[in-house]
């Protein structure tokens, strides 16, 4: 499902404004390095439980 997210924002930037892309770029970053967080997190989580 996350994975999904940049891939429609990257396509809904096309008709936005310069000003919601740039935010639009800042949102895809956020969630992109939140989704890589949480994988890391549950990783460990998951090397631990092991």
């Amino acid at each position: 499902m996350t994975a999904e997210l940049p891939l429609e924002s990257a396509s809904s930037v096309q008709w936005k404004p310069n000003r919601d892309r740039a935010k639009l770029v800042q949102t895809v970053v956020k969630v992109i390095c939140g989704a890589f967080a949480a994988v890391s997190i549950l990783t460990t989580f998951g090397i631990v439980a092991t």
